[in-house]
């Protein structure tokens, strides 16, 4: 039975339409999207409770310190549940994620060391930024922040 031309191209169109209608929402998230099991939207008492003490205690942020080389720094919204978090590593840099894990893809380096990115991830409701300062006292600053979602 021979194809009919007409009925193959409107198939062919239909299916392309329907392709290229469904909105590409399937962002792949990186795997650093919490830290110490702390996640953007989690309660302060939960917070402290996975970080035990913050050195330093505000309304609306909680400083925490876990070596020379790493400390973290928790923002809580008006109702006590956390907006942001930025980690900061510094001289030893060997424990800092990379750039890929944190915003899901390579950064490029400037040639004193230096590198940034930030990307959204609407989806998941956050942005996350990666940013590296070289030199002679090194550190890298991850930035997990929250992002309300907009209606289409």
């Amino acid at each position: 039975m021979p194809v009919n031309k007409f009925a193959a191209f409107f198939l062919a169109f239909v299916l392309l339409s329907l392709l290229l209608s469904v909105e590409v929402s399937a962002q792949k998230l990186p795997e650093f999207n919490s830290y110490r099991s702390v996640t953007l939207g989690m309660s302060k008492d939960a917070v402290r409770e996975k970080l035990g003490k913050p050195k330093n205690e505000f309304a609306d942020e909680d400083d925490f310190e876990f070596s020379e080389n790493e400390s973290a720094r928790i923002f809580y919204t008006p109702n006590s549940t956390v907006r942001a978090i930025v980690i900061t590593y510094t001289g030893d840099l060997s424990k800092a994620p990379g750039a890929k894990s944190v915003v899901g893809e390579a950064v490029e380096q400037s040639p004193e060391g230096n590198a940034y990115k930030m990307v959204r991830f609407p989806d998941a409701g956050y942005w996350a930024s990666y940013l590296r300062v070289g030199g002679d006292k090194p550190s890298i600053t991850i930035t997990l922040h929250y992002l309300p979602k907009t209606s289409n």
